[in-house]
């Protein structure tokens, strides 16, 4: 409990990494300031073995090799904010993995979203999705002409 992951590089020579950071029963974890490339999963929170609890994860790039998801976690009372993800990875953010989590704050964020806002990011009904920028505006209530979001991901 309590630990900090900060200012590394998670790479893999070959692009076949699974995971940057697994996480299975650890609460109040704090991953900041790092860089995930070359991955196919930057952040994985098993769901299988328990939600994961108060984890913050702030000021990160995820940069265009990450490929299936830069944060994949279930997440209750997480803080997700400032981190910045540079391509359209096919799952940006998920909070609400196999529909369990909740009361996460994910703000700040840069979501270069491949095809939707809501289909790159997941979240959970009780999420706070305020004030991340995405480049999908198209998405009706969901975020602003500006590209700013004010809902979660539905």
């Amino acid at each position: 409990m309590g630990t900090t992951i900060e200012n590394n590089i998670f790479r893999s020579t070959t692009e076949t990494a699974a995971y940057g950071i697994y996480i299975e029963s650890v609460s109040d974890l704090t991953i900041k300031d790092n860089v995930f490339t070359s991955l196919a999963t930057a952040i994985y929170g098993n769901a299988s073995v328990k939600t994961i609890y108060r984890c913050k994860i702030l000021n990160n790039l995820f940069d265009d090799k990450v490929d299936d998801a830069g944060i994949n976690i279930t997440g209750r009372a997480c803080l997700i904010k400032g981190n910045d993800f540079t391509s359209d990875t096919t799952l940006l953010i998920d909070t609400y993995k196999s529909s369990v989590g909740e009361m996460n704050i994910v703000t700040d964020n840069t979501l270069m979203c491949a095809t939707s806002y809501a289909v790159n990011c997941v979240g959970a009904p009780t999420d706070n999705w305020l004030n991340n920028f995405t480049n999908k505006v198209s998405e009706g209530s969901e975020t602003t002409a500006e590209g700013r979001t004010i809902a979660i991901p539905a």
